[in-house]
């Protein structure tokens, strides 16, 4: 698979972000894929601050 540029990635990080209640995970996960380490450390703090938002709190899975 070719790598992708930078607009191409950051269209993917929108897509990720806005459609992730609608992609099945082998949809996300092969999106997911095609970024390279910056782009897909962008959603993980997406999909972490969806997660924060929905359960109320941000050390929803803290030990403490």
């Amino acid at each position: 698979m070719a790598k992708l540029n930078k607009m191409q990635q950051d269209g993917i990080v929108v897509e990720l972000l806005t459609e992730m209640g609608s992609l099945d995970e082998d949809e996300f996960d092969e999106l997911y894929e095609q970024l390279d380490a910056e782009h897909q450390a962008e959603v993980d703090q997406g999909v972490r601050e969806f997660a924060d938002n929905a359960v109320g709190s941000e050390h929803w899975d803290s030990d403490d």
